[in-house]
C-alpha cells in the first residue's frame, strides 16, 4: 500500500495527547528520539470545539530547556466550523523546525470552547 506523495521512507510519527483543547487548555510535551525537521503537526478532537476557536502553539525547547524555547513557524486552529468528532487540523511548518535528540516539543492550546475536548497530537518528523 503506497502513502501520500510527500512522505518518504525517513518519515516517522510521534503521537501525543490532551486532556483538553478546549475550555481549560492542557498542554502536553514530547521528547525528540532523534535529529530531525518537524515536518507537519496534526490534531484529532476527540469532541467537538464549541464557541470559540481554539489555537495550538508549537514550541521546541532545546535539549528540555525552557528559557531557550522557539517557537516553531505557524499554528494550528481548530475551528468552530465544521468541528466534530475525529475533525483533523494540521499545519505544516516554516520555520524554526529542526529539532535535534532530546529536545522536548510542546504543544499549547488555547482559546478554545468546549468542556473535556480530548486532543490527539501526531507529529511527522524527517530524519
Amino acid at each position: 500500500m503506497s502513502g501520500a506523495a510527500d512522505y518518504t521512507l525517513a518519515e516517522y510519527t510521534l503521537t501525543v495527547a490532551s486532556t483538553s483543547v478546549g475550555a481549560s487548555p492542557v498542554a502536553c510535551m514530547v521528547t525528540v528520539p532523534f535529529d530531525g525537521e518537524l515536518v507537519e503537526t496534526q490534531l484529532a478532537t476527540a469532541t467537538a470545539i464549541t464557541t470559540t476557536d481554539s489555537t495550538v502553539t508549537v514550541t521546541v525547547l532545546p535539549a528540555g530547556v525552557v528559557a531557550n524555547s522557539l517557537t516553531v513557524g505557524g499554528t494550528i486552529v481548530a475551528t468552530v466550523t465544521g468541528a466534530g468528532i475525529g475533525k483533523n487540523y494540521s499545519n505544516m511548518h516554516t520555520t524554526n523546525r529542526f529539532v535535534s535528540k532530546g529536545d522536548t516539543i510542546r504543544l499549547t492550546p488555547a482559546g478554545g470552547g468546549g468542556a473535556g475536548v480530548i486532543g490527539v497530537y501526531t507529529l511527522r518528523i524527517r530524519r
